[in-house]
């Protein structure tokens, strides 16, 4: 018997969104929500961005939890923005599921403006908006 991967999905792959066929067809098992321990930002409008929200408001992130084989698993990670890493994140009820981070130091390569989105968009709890600091 070959082994599964639980995997939280946020952005724009979650079912409805934009880039819901790059899961391709893995089994959605339910919505679910982060323990609050993180932060999400979007990157350059492009991408979220989680992260471990250190001594920052934390909060706890809405998405998609799903049941990835091997092969799922790979092709799925293909596809992911460069700079993110895949990492554990703790969900609301203690259990743990896979999921793509953001690097914490790369944070202060990226400048925050002051929109804030909320519930509109993908469900997620607050994101803030990221730009990349224009090069010196």
């Amino acid at each position: 018997m070959s082994s599964t991967i639980r995997f939280f999905i946020c952005g724009s792959a979650l079912r409805g969104q934009p880039d819901h066929g790059v899961l391709g067809g893995v089994r959605f098992l339910e919505e679910v929500r982060t323990a609050p321990r993180y932060r999400m930002h979007s990157v350059n409008d492009a991408h979220p961005a989680v992260y471990p929200g250190g001594t920052r408001r934390r909060v706890s992130l809405r998405g998609e939890l799903y049941e990835l084989t091997a092969a799922q698993h790979e092709a799925l990670l293909s596809q992911e923005p460069p700079g993110l890493y895949e990492g554990d994140i703790i969900l609301q009820d203690g259990s743990k599921a896979r999921a793509m981070l953001f690097p914490g130091p790369l944070l202060k390569n990226v400048a925050m403006s002051t929109s804030l989105l909320t519930a509109a968009g993908p469900p997620a709890c607050q994101v803030q908006r990221l730009r990349e600091s224009p090069s010196a």
